[in-house]
């Protein structure tokens, strides 16, 4: 399990616990910190939200790379 620590304002911190594997703990561990320090606000990243990984993905040829591989290996 990741819990990720974060929130619209440091008054009020949030925690997002997502079950996954250990295989999708370690992606997420490696890859997410790098996608929340381009979010242009704390609010705009959210773990769980697909439009700002995709958007990343898009530009982040790192970040691309490891989800591909991720993604090849569960084929």
């Amino acid at each position: 399990m990741l819990i990720f620590k974060g929130g619209l304002t440091m008054a009020e911190p949030q925690q997002i616990r997502i079950e996954m594997t250990d295989d999708a703990a370690e992606l997420h561990r490696r890859v997410f910190p790098h996608i929340a320090r381009y979010a242009e606000s704390p609010a705009d990243f959210e773990p769980a939200t697909h439009g700002v990984i995709s958007n990343h993905l898009a530009w982040c040829e790192k970040c691309r790379d490891e989800f591909n591989k991720h993604n090849d290996r569960g084929r």
